[in-house]
């Protein structure tokens, strides 16, 4: 016969034991929701491929709960890729002054990427705002083409920066754009 002490404890047990059941149990539809989640509005974009491979490296893509983390995690991408590119220009700038008027005009056009658009996106979109967000990345994509376009007598160094944030800026705002 079991003492009401040891009783208590045992029920205590076993409450706890289902509830970290339940929730584990719950813990694989909420990763199949994101998923499933991602997928959706990845379909829903320019390019599919490269919206799924960015939303799936970010560890917040397979917790995300709407279109808006979604959304946040292209623009911090796109903030990232802008930063290299930008960097890029800087060192560009000091090792190549055959390229100097491109180069100038690409680090004119990637400080607006990341002191403007990329601010406004995201203040758009964490605000409920999501046509200025996308407006932002619509710009931000804009930009990164126009310094691509700016090489026209030579080949431009920045071909794969450029059109890695042009790319993610137009995934960027189709997610943006399912928030309207």
């Amino acid at each position: 016969m079991t003492t009401p002490k040891f009783a208590n404890l045992t029920a205590a047990f076993i409450s706890i034991s289902i509830s970290i059941f339940l929730f584990l149990s719950s813990s694989p539809a909420d990763g199949a929701t994101a998923t499933s989640l991602i997928t959706g509005t990845c379909k829903q974009t320019p390019d599919f491929n490269l919206c799924v491979s960015t939303l799936t490296a970010d560890p917040r893509g397979p917790k995300a709960a709407g279109v808006q983390t979604l959304a946040l995690i292209i623009i911090d991408a796109v903030k990232a890729k802008a930063t290299t590119a930008y960097a890029d220009i800087k060192r560009l700038l000091k090792t190549a002054p055959e390229l100097e008027g491109p180069l100038k005009s690409c680090a004119q056009q990637y400080n607006v990427i990341l002191t403007a658009e990329i601010p406004e996106a995201e203040e758009a979109v964490s605000g409920g705002v999501a046509k200025f967000g996308e407006d932002g990345m619509r710009g931000s994509a804009s930009d990164a083409d126009l310094c691509e376009d700016g090489f026209v007598k030579v080949k431009s160094p920045l071909t794969v920066e450029n059109k890695v944030v042009s790319g993610l800026a137009a995934v960027g705002a189709a997610v943006i754009r399912q928030l309207e």
